[in-house]
């Protein structure tokens, strides 16, 4: 078994916590290019170049969380470029030149690697094409030594929980008896590594960031994702977004009062805590 469906428990979960609770925070949206590993180096380069004049240069950016809200919360651009698509049989050292021109205009790069190939692709993402993320990643908890540089120059990890049991084999937190390998969220934040929950593809995984949220506190430990890990990945992710410092800073600040509010009202503490009596109810042993 895969683990590429989705464990009862998660969808109990969801079905509890989403009717009771309907209110959204506001969406800002921006655009990352991707050129297709599989697509001529000239579909790629043209791709790359609509990125490269697209993103606006020496802008100045808002001052203030409500100077970013009233004036870029509504403005949607292209902020970075990746490469993804098929690994086997296209090393991301193919396109050293074409990524070495984007580095060379400022454009933040995101490559897809390690997913289904050896920690060597997430090496040479880094070291020649100038990723400040990898998509996946997931390899890199075989090499310890590339995983050290990866945390120490602070490169972000996009993990897509879903998608990644649906590809690859995993077996769950307290099944190392079974077949497959154990999914690495844990193992990356224990070792301090920036890592971000994605959806990856999501028509072709038929899912959505709380299923993402569901799947990644399965395959995290027996007794799932703590809330505060995951409010510290949710986090990551605006630390590690392709915003400049100051729309991140001002995104945090958002982001943050937000979750004040939210944690401050008793009904929402409420919820929280019938979610953890599920949790924990489907973690004890059958008797």
């Amino acid at each position: 078994e895969t683990g590429g469906s989705e464990r009862p428990e998660a969808d109990d979960a969801a079905r509890f916590w989403l009717p009771t609770h309907p209110s959204r925070l506001p969406c800002k949206t921006s655009l990352i290019f991707v050129g297709k590993r599989h697509k001529s180096l000239r579909e790629m380069i043209l791709e790359a170049a609509g990125a490269a004049v697209m993103r606006p240069a020496g802008e100045s950016p808002a001052g203030s969380a409500r100077e970013f809200v009233l004036r870029e919360f509504a403005r949607c651009r292209v902020v970075g470029f990746d490469l993804a698509g098929q690994e086997e049989g296209y090393p991301p050292s193919e396109y050293a030149d074409e990524f070495g021109r984007l580095s060379r205009l400022h454009v933040p790069i995101t490559v897809h690697a390690g997913e289904n190939a050896p920690p060597q692709f997430i090496e040479d993402a880094i070291l020649e094409l100038g990723a400040m993320r990898i998509g996946h990643g997931l390899s890199l908890a075989e090499d310890r030594r590339l995983l050290a540089r990866v945390r120490d120059e602070r490169i972000a990890i996009e993990l897509c929980p879903v998608c990644n049991h649906q590809t690859s084999q995993f077996h769950g937190p307290d099944e190392d008896d079974k077949p497959g390998r154990r999914y690495p969220l844990a193992d990356f934040l224990e070792s301090g590594l920036y890592v971000t929950v994605n959806t990856d593809n999501p028509i072709i995984s038929d899912t959505d960031m709380v299923r993402e949220y569901f799947q990644a506190s399965w395959a995290f430990k027996p007794k799932g994702l703590p809330l505060w890990e995951a409010l510290r990945i949710i986090r990551m992710g605006f630390v590690c977004s392709f915003l400049n410092l100051q729309e991140r800073k001002n995104l945090l600040e958002l982001v943050g009062q937000y979750l004040h509010d939210l944690f401050s009202d008793r009904r929402v503490v409420r919820e929280l805590e019938g979610l953890v009596s599920i949790q924990e109810d489907k973690s004890r042993p059958a008797s």
